[in-house]
């Protein structure tokens, strides 16, 4: 019997320790110490914050969900708990490939930016009170994943109210 395997940034509230279709990419970098060549897992929306942070680069953020604290992928890219500051582009010699799935298994519901390092009062006044409806984050309309009894924005971390799906 062929079991349709669910794809991560298709749903909200994904659960610890089962296996989904996850996006990922592969970065190569001949100039990095030791040189790139691995596959990462992303949120497939291709991206810059110049308006709201200054950053001018088009990104895509790593999904933490699916990146052990210890691994490769965490090391190169700072990512402790599902968090990082650091995001995958083609700047600074990096190659990034075509957005492709592959099964992993989810670790941790939280995962995105650290709040403390990027929200600004402007940021949080700008989209608080914004609807969420459809789980779905006002700033680029990420699915939010549901973490707490709260939705957050797995890349910017916003916080949404789950019964009225408004931003606070």
């Amino acid at each position: 019997m062929f079991v349709k395997m669910e794809t991560a940034d298709k749903i909200s509230n994904i659960v610890i320790g089962k296996t989904y279709l996850v996006a990922h990419v592969n970065v190569k970098n001949p100039n990095n110490e030791p040189p790139l060549d691995v596959d990462v897992p992303i949120i497939p929306i291709w991206h810059n914050d110049k308006i709201d942070f200054g950053f001018d680069h088009n990104h895509y953020h790593l999904d933490g969900r699916f990146i052990a604290n210890r691994g490769f992928i965490a090391k190169t890219w700072n990512v402790e708990d599902g968090l990082t500051s650091v995001v995958v582009s083609d700047k600074m010699g990096n190659i990034v490939s075509d957005i492709f799935y592959k099964k992993k298994k989810c670790l941790r519901l939280d995962t995105g930016v650290p709040a403390i390092r990027i929200y600004k009062p402007e940021f949080i006044k700008k989209y608080s009170g914004k609807s969420c409806k459809g789980r779905k984050c006002p700033h680029w309309g990420t699915l939010m994943n549901e973490v707490d009894g709260e939705l957050i924005c797995p890349m910017h971390r916003l916080k949404g109210n789950l019964q009225t799906e408004i931003i606070i």
